[in-house]
């Protein structure tokens, strides 16, 4: 059983670290090309890279 919430607690780690970060990324550059489609791919860079440093500064080290 220890190994059972061990792995899903890692299944669930890995899907807020990586798409939830990416569906959240296609969201955004969704509606920059919508609302401001001349700075919709530089707005997009910018907020992925920041999306990226907080995935970085909150990802937990492991053993």
């Amino acid at each position: 059983m220890d190994f059972l919430k061990r792995w899903l607690k890692y299944q669930v780690g890995f899907l807020a670290r990586t798409y939830i970060p990416a569906i959240a990324i296609f969201i955004f550059f969704m509606v920059a090309v919508k609302f401001f489609p001349a700075y919709a791919v530089q707005s997009t860079g910018v907020f992925a890279v920041v999306v990226f440093i907080v995935i970085y500064l909150t990802a937990k080290p492991s053993k």
